[in-house]
């Protein structure tokens, strides 16, 4: 038997990740469940893993994930936009130092 999502595509183009992503997020009993069938099709499931994860996040919150989960990630104290915060600022000093100026 195919799996559900498979018969979407494997998700190797960006439509097919999209349509399964979206699908299992859908279908989710929960955040762990939506994942979990997102990663177990037989294509690009590290892709269709995290945008399945990224719109149960934005469906749920942190709260809906598995507290399990959520302890073993790195920087996980750190406030949700320093992160970005500070990639956004290291960009831009590679950005400016590619087109000469200094960064400040």
């Amino acid at each position: 038997m195919v799996c559900r999502p498979c018969r979407l595509g494997e998700g190797w183009l960006a439509e097919e990740a999209l349509a399964i992503a979206v699908y299992c997020a859908l279908v989710a009993e929960d955040f762990a469940h939506g994942v979990k069938l997102a990663v177990n099709h037989s294509g690009d499931s590290d892709s269709t893993r995290a945008m399945t994860g990224n719109i149960l996040d934005a469906l749920v919150g942190a709260a809906g994930i598995p507290q399990g989960w959520l302890e073993r990630l790195e920087l996980r104290d750190e406030p949700r936009g320093s992160r970005a915060a500070g990639a956004r600022s290291a960009a831009s000093a590679r950005s400016g130092a590619l087109r000469g100026h200094a960064p400040s």
